[in-house]
């Protein structure tokens, strides 16, 4: 009963606050920051990071009906909330007050630009976003912001849904693309590519990741075996023929990268093939097919059971440039010549000899026919010179 009588008088205090904010729009016109200062802007900002969540959730409500009233510039308030963070003993509620404050941003624009669009003012540094500010100086609040981003990924306004990159963006590189990669951000990096994944159909999401992902910091060995895994994973989920031909491009990077720091592809490589397979159109280039060329020659041949079974599936097309075939010719034969590591007998051993084996000989038999063709065009072209002669 106390509890509650102390809601009840917590609100109508906070009413009272507003009102008599609100009343000051008629002697100052909008609150910024060369106003004169306002003892209830004071009290209420000062009871944003109260330590009773419902209090400071409830005043920054407040703050952030004002702002949309038009009581109090959105820029003033914002940088009012940024300078509470160092210091506040709660950070729930100015966390959803910049979240809204940021949707309220988005319906401006959209109302505003004719073509609906929204381009998020914020950047990586001038000005940074304000989610950025906050994860800099508070590391620990990113569960917080991370349900804040979730809630806009999964929100049943449409244009929130859709824009929840835009909005986000800025933020998103800094922890993504952070170039020290260092371990006070890597549970908000961990989970946030999880998320990211689990929205991933929507069209916004996988245009960002798509553009993102070949940016991702892979110079260690444990960044380069969690980007290969978050590369699997989106594998499954694209569709697009152009964001495919990105992402395998991409994964063909990784995996000779991999080979140089000695580090187990085949996952990745297992997600190649079964990309490659099942894609309806040719998403492979000449780069690739020299990419799988170098694999093969500085891979240990326990992980090149998928890679092979991409060179056969690619080579039943029979277009491709026969210097571009040709460089697949040494590192097969090689491969030949190399016994397996794996014990004799076992069915997986077998099925990459004969793998290695197809793939050999449907070079051989491209580089064949190539040379037929050529021969055959040249002898055309020969009796069509002797029958105008003659």
């Amino acid at each position: 009963m106390r509890k509650r009588l102390n809601s009840q008088i917590h609100a109508q205090a906070i009413r009272k606050l507003k009102l008599d904010i609100s009343k000051k729009k008629e002697k100052y016109g909008t609150i910024v920051e060369s106003t004169p200062q306002v003892d209830e802007l004071t009290i209420l900002l000062e009871k944003c990071t109260d330590k009773n969540n419902i209090l400071a959730v409830t005043c920054c409500n407040a703050v952030v009906d004002l702002v949309q009233l038009g009581v109090i510039e959105y820029d003033f308030v914002m940088r009012c909330l940024l300078n509470l963070v160092p210091s506040a003993k709660n950070l729930n509620g100015i966390i959803q007050a910049m979240t809204a404050l940021l949707k309220l941003q988005l319906a401006v624009a959209i109302n505003t630009n004719q073509d609906g669009t929204f381009v998020s003012p914020y950047t990586l540094r001038l000005p940074p976003h304000p989610f950025i500010t906050v994860l800099n100086n508070r590391p620990e609040s990113w569960p917080q912001i991370l349900q804040e981003f979730s809630h806009l990924c999964h929100s049943e306004n449409i244009s929130v849904r859709t824009s929840c990159i835009s909005l986000m963006e800025p933020f998103l590189k800094f922890v993504l693309l952070e170039p020290q990669q260092t371990l006070r951000f890597l549970s908000m990096r961990v989970n946030l590519q999880q998320t990211l994944l689990h929205v991933a159909s929507e069209d916004s999401v996988l245009k960002f990741l798509v553009k993102i992902l070949p940016c991702f910091q892979v110079n260690t060995p444990d960044s380069l075996t969690m980007t290969g895994q978050f590369l699997s994973e989106l594998l499954s989920i694209v569709k697009s023929h152009q964001e495919l031909s990105v992402l395998v491009r991409f994964g063909f990077s990784l995996c000779l990268q991999s080979t140089q720091l000695q580090i187990n592809y085949s996952i990745l490589a297992r997600s190649l093939q079964n990309c490659i397979v099942n894609s309806k159109v040719n998403i492979m280039s000449d780069t690739n097919i020299v990419a799988i060329a170098t694999i093969l020659s500085t891979s240990p041949k326990e992980y090149i059971g998928p890679i092979v079974n991409v060179a056969n599936w690619v080579l039943k097309d029979n277009s491709w440039n026969p210097v571009v075939i040709g460089m697949l010719a040494l590192p097969t034969l090689v491969l030949v010549t190399i016994p397996s590591v794996t014990q004799t007998g076992n069915k997986t051993a077998q099925q990459l000899e004969q793998g290695i084996r197809s793939l050999l000989s449907t070079v051989k038999k491209s580089l064949i026919d190539k040379e037929t063709k050529k021969q055959k065009a040249r002898l055309i072209t020969l009796l069509t010179r002797n029958k105008t002669i003659y």
